[in-house]
This record gives C-alpha cells, structure tokens and sequence, in this order.
C-alpha cells in the first residue's frame, strides 16, 4: 500500500482530470441515449396518429369472395362512418356484425391495411338449397283440402348445413337476376 504523501499534485490533478472525462463521456452517452428513446417514442406516437390513416370513403373497402352478393350490398352492412380513423376500426366486431347479419354470410374475416390505408373483408356466402313454401289456407270447402288455384309462397330458404335464411331478406340483398324459386 503506498503512502498519500508519496502521490505527487500532478498525479492527483492529472486523476481528477480523468475522472472528470469519464464522468462527462457518462453523461453524454445517458444523454443521448435518453435523446434516442425520446425520438423514438415521439416518432411512434406521430406514425399512430398519422391524418392519413383514415378511411375516407366505401371505395377503401375491398371485398373479396363474395358470388351473390354485390360489393356494395355487404359494404352497406358494415355500417362504417366515414371518415373513420383506421386504428379505431375493430376488425373482429365488423366480421362478428356481418355473420350476425340476416344477410346470407356464413363466415367474415376483416384485415386492416395501413399502406395504403384500406381493409379487406373476406367472406364466405351461404347458399340456398332449398327452398320452404308455404300453401295458402282453402276456403272453408270440406270436400276440398287445398284449393286448386293457390300457389305455394316461398317464406325461406335452408343453406347446405341447414341454416334458415330468411326469403325476403335473401332475395332483397342479392341480385333478383341471379335467383328464382
């Protein structure tokens, strides 16, 4: 162990001048470190809040396996308000609302597009295959159990795993051309 009265001024001072650097590198590296993460941090929240991601208008929305019905039918059923901030939209919800619909949509899946700032909604149709008819009541004949001039009225429609469609909601939402009873 040395003895504090060996150490000469020059040594200490020449200590003390190197502590000082150390201590000065310390803070401008804590410093700049802070600086980065600040930027980054505001960067992150700017990018979040960006005006351009916004969906301005139904032509952002992009509709894709649908057969029968028309794009702009399922784009009425989202019933999105526009201009709607995209970070807002909640995609499970919309794709929860349109399998909830009376439309004839079995599953929908919806993904939000930042570049360009859009969403896709897939969807998967149901389609009927059969058809339920009602018979008009006869007149109260009693030798007559139908009338022969009544015709049987469709009041729904059954998909291919059973799921009753509603008839009037089936035929307003899709194209008349594409279906007949």
């Amino acid at each position: 162990m040395t003895d504090i009265s060996s150490i000469s001024r020059s040594e200490l001072a020449a200590r003390r001048q190197k502590l000082r650097r150390q201590r000065r590198w310390r803070i401008l590296q804590t410093s700049w470190q802070v600086f980065a993460i600040s930027g980054l941090a505001f960067g992150a929240v700017w990018l979040a809040t960006l005006p351009d991601w916004v969906l301005r208008d139904p032509a952002q929305v992009k509709i894709k396996g649908n057969k029968v019905l028309t794009p702009d039918t399922i784009r009425s059923l989202l019933a999105i308000q526009y201009p709607q901030f995209l970070l807002a939209l909640e995609p499970d919800a919309i794709a929860q609302r349109l399998e909830d619909s009376q439309a004839p949509i079995a599953e929908a899946h919806v993904i939000r597009h930042l570049f360009p700032p859009s969403i896709t909604v897939h969807i998967q149709e149901r389609y009927a295959v059969a058809v339920v008819y009602m018979i008009p009541a006869a007149a109260p004949n009693p030798q007559q159990k139908i009338a022969p001039s009544a015709e049987p009225i469709p009041i729904s429609l059954l998909d291919d795993r059973g799921y009753i469609l509603s008839y009037e909601k089936y035929v307003s939402l899709n194209n008349p051309a594409t279906y007949r009873p």
